[in-house]
């Protein structure tokens, strides 16, 4: 298993995985607007406001997972706030894991954490200290992989995507 950071070349890889996954949970695919970020890569995923890493085994990715760096949430550090456009956040929070997926073959074997650890490290080298994760609740793996790391849990907001799907908010002390 090799852990490396994505290119712009691996964005129809990744768009592939991310969509397996939707596809095996039912989910809604929004090329054109929910899921823009991931066809515009090099805007979203380039320093120093962005990243994204694979997992890659037999040169084929299998996982993935993303940050985006940012000032910090305005608002009472512990509270959710409107972010300006009805979706919520973590106040004082200055970066989010995102768009973190691992095939269904490959869950459970360590991938999401060598992932994290990449991801982690990129977001503490930034100066970020607060990192906040937002999962659909029926990412049941998930939850218990994030708490597994040390977030905490954060509440639930309904997401802005196609499907106005619930997620799960998690908190993640970086510093």
């Amino acid at each position: 298993m090799t852990i490396r950071r994505a290119h712009a070349l691996d964005a129809p890889a990744i768009q592939n995985l991310i969509k397996t996954v939707y596809d095996e949970y039912g989910f809604s695919w929004d090329p054109e607007g929910y899921h823009k970020d991931l066809y515009n890569f090099e805007e979203h995923f380039s320093d120093p406001h962005g990243a994204y890493w694979v997992a890659e085994e037999h040169g084929e990715i299998v996982g993935g997972g993303g940050v985006e760096a940012y000032p910090p949430h305005k608002g009472d550090p512990g509270a959710l706030v409107d972010r300006g456009d009805g979706l919520l956040v973590v106040a004082a929070a200055d970066c989010e894991l995102v768009r973190m997926y691992i095939r269904a073959d490959q869950r459970g074997k360590g991938v999401g954490k060598l992932l994290v650890n990449e991801i982690r490290g990129w977001a503490k080298a930034r100066g970020c200290q607060t990192m906040e994760i937002w999962s659909d609740v029926e990412l049941t793996l998930a939850h218990p992989f994030y708490r597994a790391l040390g977030a905490m849990d954060f509440g639930k907001r309904v997401c802005n995507d196609p499907d106005q799907a619930v997620e799960f908010g998690f908190v993640l002390q970086l510093a």
